[in-house]
């Protein structure tokens, strides 16, 4: 009897410790206020203030009862944490704010800015103003999660950071800063995205799924600014598009990589992974790339064990190291360097000049 009972005892608890730990729901009350204001928060739309403040078990909704005024702002000025985040149900264009945080040092660059961690869904609206400058970071462990910007463009620095997480674009990312994909899977869904910069240049488990988007970058070269994760270590973002093949997933069929600016420096975009297309605004350089498609409207570097399809060139190009090119599409009246390093260009099907 009492073995039975132990093994009962052992069952529920063993029940009990497999359970789903669910979300609360909290709402933004009050209207104008620092998000880490216990008074700004209840259990329930227009009630009345819990005492409590979200944190990463939470769901928090910004709705009709939570402003009365137009213009209202929510300010961020610490780490701030939710699960799902939902702005759909707004009214009264209400702002949210927050840039620098108090451990900022200006000494060599240390800027760091304040935090916003969310553990689900982020959902925004038309309806509002997005002015939040600091850093948003992803850390859910969960497949299929949603962000959804509603044409917001975001101001802040984006890091996704769950080896089991998946975050899966709604309509077009666009942010005026870049992405850190430090661990997880990115899932474009066939959304457009279109960022200052991106760096998944780590041994963590990786994937981007840009199947069918247009990947717009619009930083130059090594200029790319330092945006930094006080909370997570100080990661920063350098370069345009810097990714490592280690532990990396790249899944880019049908999609195209755009660079808007000169990137002569500042890339890696791994050892041998398979891209679709890839444009180069300006100056452009590659190295170890499998590539559907290059298109280069200014001058290009080939530096070695590149395998392209087609390559249109309509600036001058030098080709280094040994690459191979299927079809290569030359422009009139401009200067193409072959051989330098030693290497060889093999041009397999079609050359026109």
């Amino acid at each position: 009897m009492k073995t039975t009972y132990f093994k009962l005892i052992l069952a529920t608890l063993s029940l009990l410790l497999s359970v789903h730990t669910y979300a609360n729901t909290l709402y933004w009350i009050g209207g104008t206020g620092d998000y880490n204001d216990p008074t700004h928060w209840s259990t329930t739309s227009g009630g009345s203030a819990c005492g409590c403040i979200p944190t990463l078990n939470d769901d928090v909704f910004f709705d009709a009862n939570s402003f009365s005024d137009k213009g209202q702002v929510v300010t961020l000025s610490s780490i701030s944490k939710a699960n799902a985040m939902d702005w759909t149900a707004v009214t009264n264009m209400p702002t949210l704010a927050g840039d620098y945080n108090a451990n900022s040092s200006f000494y060599a660059n240390q800027i760091y800015y304040t935090e916003l961690h969310i553990g689900g869904d982020l959902r925004l609206s038309p309806n509002m103003k997005f002015d939040f400058a600091g850093s948003m970071t992803f850390v859910n462990d969960e497949v299929g999660t949603k962000i959804t910007l509603a044409g917001q463009v975001l101001k802040c620095s984006v890091m996704f950071n769950h080896e089991m997480g998946e975050w899966v674009f709604q309509d077009t990312f666009q942010s005026e800063k870049g992405i850190i994909l430090n661990s997880g899977t990115i899932n474009t869904n066939g959304k457009d995205v279109k960022i200052y910069n991106f760096y998944a240049s780590n041994n963590n488990l990786r994937a981007l799924v840009m199947t069918n988007s247009l990947f717009e970058i619009a930083a130059s070269g090594y200029g790319a600014i330092s945006t930094h994760f006080y909370s997570q270590g100080g990661f920063g973002l350098y370069g345009s598009w810097y990714v490592s093949s280690t532990n990396f997933n790249l899944n880019a069929q049908n999609s195209r990589l755009k660079f808007l600016a000169n990137v002569a420096s500042g890339t890696d975009f791994g050892s041998n992974l398979n891209y679709g297309t890839i444009q180069f605004n300006s100056v452009g350089a590659i190295k170890d790339a499998n590539i559907q498609k290059l298109i280069a409207n200014d001058g290009v570097t080939f530096n070695g064990n590149c395998k392209i399809i087609s390559a249109t060139i309509k600036g001058d190009g030098n080709f280094a190291d040994n690459n191979t090119i299927d079809s290569l599409y030359l422009t009139a009246g401009r200067v193409y360097t072959f051989g330098q390093s030693n290497g060889i260009t093999t041009i397999q099907k079609y050359l026109k000049a």
